[in-house]
């Protein structure tokens, strides 16, 4: 049962590869992170780092596979050997837009730097928990708040970094590099506030648009665009790693059992282990009658690295068992409250009746008699499923999934990708791609409202004689 969603995901991967004629792109990308996210899960699974409170659910796992077909269908559309064109509408607006975004990533970077830099000195998980720079941070009010919103259009530098890559002019190559650099405003944003997910976000966002855009830009260029872009990478996880070791390296956290799995004191073949036999314990056996040769956790306390690799498979693969917990629990709706905060007040501050319930603490009880966490990672699906029921989680999946199949089925018929269109496909896409864990745009309602308001004004700013195309190279 456990594994019907991971087989489910390789079927549609298969199928979509070979309607792609086995090309690699950014479709690909994301059924690949998908797939990488239930080997994790597999390995956590095997080896009890993440194993659901409950039994799990025939119904949990039917259901989840369910939504990942309706998911990746509307993906079915996009075709990478058919997309020949991306069409600038208005080229004057494309350039406002561009120097625009620049400019929000300059004052991003020059706003949360110094925060940045409070965040990794001393006791960084002292400075996480205690949230050091929260204070500071809000006492700048709207400030802060615009601050955020141009970070967090980072995705929009890197699309009009690479854009300006495949108009393969000196001028526009420079400013392609600028906005890669600005691009990284959000990994600061988000040490800003003690966090390290800004580094792989900022990284699967670079995977994403790069294969979206790598048949548009001359091999030459793209040798120095990698070298860069390795280098920032980096970077990037520099400060990533700091605060992960700061967090797991000592084992304090490790979700591994106080009796470990390890490989037995006699291997098959007769040989013996050189593990001193009074760190060996005698064999248990789990619940579901799987036998395997334990060790004493006390052993590894010393191993840094093993605990943070135990963390980064446990924190990239927990997902599945939480959705079934999730699922079997059935929390009560917050309808809106938790995916759409921003949405749901507006739509009440009109004198509509939505109840959406805003304080979480009303909802962790339901979870804590099952003896669950309610803030644990379980795809955007879980976060929908806690937030919409299951009715209602599936109804807005085939809306989001109706809005992809309409753009990836234009492109696909037309060969051409309008950039009003494309910053939506952008959007729908990242909400996927960054569900993984759980649903990130929680905390950007008000970027999520920008895209749609950027897509009409792009379409409504449109001019013929203005209009520049971008062309693959054959």
């Amino acid at each position: 049962m456990f594994y019907l969603p991971g087989i489910t995901l390789c079927i549609l991967f298969l199928i979509y590869q070979k309607r792609n004629k086995w090309k690699l792109g950014p479709v690909s990308i994301l059924f690949i992170a998908y797939l990488g996210m239930f080997l994790a899960a597999t390995i956590g699974y095997l080896l009890s780092l993440s194993r659901p409170v409950l039994p799990i659910s025939l119904h949990a796992m039917l259901y989840l596979s369910a939504a990942f077909i309706i998911i990746f269908l509307g993906y079915f559309g996009f075709d990478d050997n058919k997309n020949e064109t991306i069409v600038i509408e208005n080229s004057l607006v494309y350039s406002f837009l561009e120097y625009l975004l620049i400019a929000y990533g300059i004052l991003a970077f020059i706003f949360f730097t110094p925060f940045s830099i409070i965040s990794l000195q001393g006791d960084i998980e002292h400075n996480r928990i205690v949230n050091i720079n929260f204070a500071a941070l809000e006492s700048f009010g709207l400030i802060n708040s615009f601050a955020s919103l141009f970070a967090n259009v980072f995705i929009y530098m890197l699309l009009f970094a690479f854009i300006n890559f495949a108009k393969n002019e000196k001028r526009a190559i420079i400013r392609g590099f600028i906005l890669l650099v600005c691009s990284q405003s959000f990994i600061v944003y988000i040490l800003a506030y003690v966090g390290r997910d800004g580094s792989v976000y900022w990284f699967m966002s670079l995977v994403f648009i790069a294969f979206l855009m790598k048949d548009f830009i001359t091999k030459e260029l793209k040798r120095i665009i990698i070298l860069v872009s390795l280098l920032l990478t980096i970077l990037a996880f520099i400060p990533f790693m700091m605060i992960t070791l700061s967090r797991f390296s000592d084992g304090s956290k490790s979700n591994i059992p106080n009796d470990m799995m390890i490989t037995p004191s006699q291997f098959s073949d007769g040989s013996k282990s050189n593990i001193p036999n009074d760190m060996m314990i005698t064999p248990s056996q789990f619940s579901d009658g799987s036998k395997s040769i334990i060790l004493n956790k006390k052993m590894f306390q010393d191993m840094k690295y093993f605990f943070v690799i135990e963390t980064i498979v446990n924190y990239s693969g927990q997902q599945i068992s939480n959705f079934n917990d999730i699922f079997v629990i059935n929390p009560p709706k917050r309808w809106g409250g938790l995916s759409f905060p921003v949405i749901t007040t507006f739509l009440e501050s009109l004198g509509l009746k939505i109840n959406a319930i805003y304080d979480n603490e009303k909802l962790y009880s339901h979870y804590f008699e099952y003896g669950a966490t309610p803030w644990v990672f379980s795809t955007y699906i879980g976060s929908l499923l806690a937030d919409f029921g299951r009715l209602g989680t599936i109804v807005y999946l085939f809306i989001s999934t109706l809005f992809t199949m309409a753009i990836t089925s234009k492109s696909r018929n037309t060969g051409k990708f309008y950039l009003s269109e494309l910053v939506v496909f952008i959007l729908l896409y990242q909400i996927v791609y960054w569900g993984i864990f759980y649903f990130r745009h929680y905390s950007m309602n008000y970027y999520m409202l920008g895209v749609f308001l950027l897509c009409f004004f792009i379409k409504f700013t449109q001019s013929h004689k203005n209009q520049v195309q971008i062309d693959k190279l054959k």
